[in-house]
């Protein structure tokens, strides 16, 4: 199940009044600039009226919900829908919102969120109805006895966690029947678990608790949304197509969101569009994103694109399909410098790129891309060149250790750049140096301590065949031969 969290919501719509023959680069510009330094202060799960020439819907439950001009800010779960104004050069106006969101990122990463930005023609609609859908009560519980968090509401779910007695836990959800209880585990991947409701106890009333159904995803606001943009460029060079900018941090691995019912995992810097009744375009711009409808999905790389067919009520028609190439240049004036995190646009795919990224869908279902044990299990299960090469040629997936470089460039021919090899020679170099070293060393001490043995073994041997003669003399023939045979008897 996956859980969603806040957003941080910054809105800048910009009002020119242009003076000149083309106004419309001024109003773009002018745009950028106000988005790069309005709201600023803004805090987590929250909004910022950025300027005017929008309009923003509250929900139904919504208490003092005050978003009517410069400045004003509010709870981003109490927004409904927002709608931006297209480019309008006679009113010098072209809207542009901003947000930063959580998604599911750890809390342990509060400085770090996914940016979303849309621009131009572009309405958003949150999918929770209201305020309180959007909120999860929590509670403060104890363990009474030593106690097993699973991975779900079930005694035959996988364990998680164990807790001892009087172990303090957040409860974030419970079951239908009250008798399982849903607690975080910040410090974990999967973020939540489960504990059976008998062995906690709490001061507080557990239906106060939101109950979880397991057949639907959890959101929070605005994690689950639908988009709308509109036909056509903007009408210029300078204004970008209308859509919606997504960007993860660096290093913070996938992200998922919840599109005209699409479930989207991303990474890095994606474009969406979306036009009712039409389609919706998935573009990576750099890093990857997986679409899935129901039990299908495909996923598309930097140079590549995905659409899904979409009804008039925004919800999906058909399967995603397969990657496309696309032009590079259709993208080059998206507001990429209002992003956190520097990128270059890459260009579009070749034929025989797109080939290999369709031929190697199944891939992305199978291993996990930043997991690299997975990935050498993987290639030592498959040994197929093909898919080593797409790898490390089309995704430009250089995680390998120096071991697996070498095999992969004396059996499969694929080559590491130069400061990768010389790292890696360096490496072994110092290596055999430091244990042909201990080799000779050790070497030449098992070879005295072998003598000195060899010298003390001959001695002892000696001093026991002299001792051995003398008691033989002693016993006489017949006398030796009853006693071998009862030493016989007794060995055994």
């Amino acid at each position: 199940m996956k859980r969603f969290f806040p957003i941080v919501f910054l809105v800048i719509i910009v009002s020119v009044t242009a003076a000149q023959e083309n106004p419309c680069p001024v109003i773009i510009q002018n745009a950028l600039n106000n988005a790069d330094q309005f709201c600023s202060e803004v805090g987590r799960n929250q909004a910022c009226y950025g300027h005017i020439a929008m309009e923003a819907q509250p929900q139904p439950d919504a208490v003092d919900f005050q978003f009517a001009q410069t400045g004003d800010i509010t709870n981003v779960a109490s927004i409904q829908s927002l709608r931006l104004s297209p480019l309008d050069t006679a009113e010098g106006e072209w809207g542009l919102a901003v947000f930063k969101v959580q998604a599911n990122l750890p809390d342990t990463l509060p400085g770090q969120n996914v940016t979303l930005m849309m621009f131009g023609d572009t309405e958003i609609r949150n999918a929770a109805q209201t305020v309180a859908d959007q909120n999860t009560p929590t509670l403060d519980m104890i363990t009474t006895t030593d106690a097993n968090v699973r991975v779900g509401a079930s005694t035959s779910a996988v364990v998680l966690a164990s807790y001892t007695t009087n172990t303090l836990v957040t409860a974030t959800g419970r079951s239908l029947d009250n008798q399982w209880i849903r607690i975080d585990l910040p410090d974990l991947p999967q973020r939540a678990g489960w504990i059976s409701a008998q062995l906690l106890s709490t001061t507080g009333d557990i239906n106060t608790l939101k109950t979880i159904d397991f057949s639907t995803p959890e959101f929070g606001p605005m994690q689950a949304f639908y988009l709308s943009t509109g036909v056509g460029d903007a009408g210029c060079r300078e204004a970008p197509q209308n859509g919606l900018l997504v960007q993860t941090p660096q290093g913070a691995g996938t992200i998922n969101l919840a599109i005209n019912e699409v479930e989207v995992e991303m990474a890095s810097t994606v474009f969406f569009s979306a036009v009712p009744g039409d389609r919706m375009g998935v573009t990576p711009i750099e890093g990857s994103a997986k679409l899935t409808v129901g039990e299908n999905s495909s996923v598309a790389y930097e140079g590549s694109w995905i659409i899904v067919e979409l009804d008039e009520d925004f919800s999906p028609i058909d399967i995603p399909s397969e990657p496309v190439s696309y032009d590079g240049e259709d993208f080059e004036s998206l507001p990429v410098e209002l992003l956190d995190d520097d990128i270059e646009i890459a260009e579009g795919m070749d034929e025989d790129e797109i080939e290999l990224l369709v031929e190697n869908q199944d891939l992305f279902e199978s291993i996990d891309l930043d997991d690299v044990d997975d990935v050498y299990e993987y290639l030592a299960e498959t040994e197929d060149p093909d898919v080593i090469r797409f790898l490390t040629d089309e995704l430009e997936y250089q995680t390998f250790d120096g071991e697996l470089a070498e095999v992969l460039e004396e059996d499969y021919d694929i080559e590491f750049d130069d400061e990768f090899n010389d790292e890696f020679d360096e490496f072994d170099d110092e290596f055999d140096d430091e244990f042909d070293d201990e080799g000779d060393e050790f070497d030449d001490e098992f070879d005295d301590e072998f003598d000195e043995f060899d010298d003390e073994f001959d001695d002892e041997g000696d001093e026991f065949d002299d001792e051995f003669d003398d008691e033989g003399d002693d016993n006489g023939d017949d006398g030796g031969d009853d006693e071998d045979d009862g030493g016989d008897d007794d060995d055994f």
